[in-house]
């Protein structure tokens, strides 16, 4: 599983609060990325749902839901089955994400699957 920095850094953020909310977030995430990675592509509903009109090469923008005293989404995409990246996060304020949010996200794993393709 790989992270990008933007998510490395939040999740160090809630390792190093004191808050029990952080705590409690942060242990929520980890519980969640633990069932993906066991799961993969059949993690499916409540913890993890593909964002229809987003994908790219026959691989899907997805989305990991964390349910704590915020909703948290980390948005990822899965390539050959085996390497997953995690990328971007949103604490979700409305009922859905719009292109807003959704497009830039989108983007930047259109970019990284091009850089994978072409290290290989």
């Amino acid at each position: 599983m790989k992270f990008d920095t933007k998510v490395e850094k939040y999740l160090r953020k809630l390792e190093n609060s004191s808050k029990n909310e952080d705590i409690e977030l942060l242990a929520e995430i980890f519980r969640t990325l633990e069932l993906l990675k066991k799961l993969g592509t059949s993690l499916g509903s409540p913890y993890s749902k593909i964002i229809k009109g987003y994908k790219y090469k026959n691989i899907s923008l997805r989305e990991l839901r964390i349910k704590s005293h915020v909703q948290l989404r980390i948005f990822y995409f899965i390539k050959n089955n085996v390497i997953f990246i995690l990328f971007d996060y949103n604490i979700k304020k409305t009922q859905k994400f719009g292109s807003t949010i959704l497009d830039p996200i989108f983007r930047k794993m259109k970019r990284i699957i091009n850089e994978m393709e072409e290290s290989t």
